[in-house]
């Protein structure tokens, strides 16, 4: 199994002049994201979704987008490395990001969180055991044809504050340069099953009144990918079946 990115969000009040503290997100994120950081041309009235600061890390593998409602961090795992790896790069990342919007907003005044990764494993033929193991599906035809690609996902509430949501899917790569839109010629390489796996506080957020996530909350989430990735998730593909019990 191989951990191809991880995002972490955090979803704020929204701060709809958000660009006025740039230099203080600067400041406190210079250690791991390269300066300047950008500044987006936008109106304070652009819609909140458009991120207004943007930066990168020196080697291209970490990426900061700031909204005036939410920050994320995306990890682009190139140097292949583990899950905790990667899960303590974005908890140091987000004791500065946190500090720096609670400056503005005040503490105790996060919304919810979420992180989601995204792994590839190698399967001798991702359709068919998407087709045995989950979505179950038949065709019945009088001309030629089979399934071609499949896609199962499901979203379940884990401890009562938190969703878990898995979405698996065949993936295809080719080798070769294609001639426009055409594949004709390029070579497939072996498919793999895509894995993402969403954990996020939300379901919290939508039924308890002012609610507000925290370290707690945020650290649990981070403590539920790694438990999904190092030891269920591929017991889930091979079984079927998603054992949450602790172990």
């Amino acid at each position: 199994m191989k951990v191809l990115t991880s995002t972490y969000t955090i979803f704020f009040p929204q701060i709809l002049n958000i660009r006025e503290h740039f230099f203080e997100f600067e400041k406190a994120l210079s250690d791991s994201f390269i300066k300047p950081f950008m500044l987006e041309p936008l109106p304070d009235d652009a819609p909140v979704e458009i991120p207004r600061i943007r930066a990168g890390s020196a080697d291209g593998n970490r990426a900061l987008n700031i909204t005036p409602q939410s920050a994320q961090i995306i990890f682009n795992n190139a140097k292949n490395e583990s899950i905790n790896q990667l899960l303590d790069g974005i908890k140091k990342i987000r004791g500065s990001i946190n500090n720096t919007i609670a400056d503005v907003i005040g503490e105790g005044n996060f919304l919810f969180s979420g992180l989601s990764t995204v792994v590839e494993i190698s399967v001798p033929d991702p359709v068919s055991l998407l087709r045995e193991k989950f979505v179950a599906a038949k065709i019945n035809s009088d001309t030629p044809c089979k399934l071609y690609d499949a896609l199962f996902r499901i979203s379940v509430v884990y401890e009562s504050d938190y969703f878990i949501n898995i979405e698996m899917s065949n993936r295809r790569y080719y080798m070769g340069v294609p001639s426009g839109l055409s594949i004709v010629g390029l070579k497939e390489q072996p498919q793999q099953l895509g894995v993402m796996i969403d954990i996020n506080d939300r379901r919290a957020f939508n039924i308890k009144k002012d609610y507000r996530t925290d370290v707690m909350h945020m650290d649990k989430i981070i403590s539920i990918s790694a438990l999904m990735v190092n030891e269920k998730i591929e017991k889930f593909m091979n079984s079927g079946e998603l054992e949450l019990k602790h172990e």
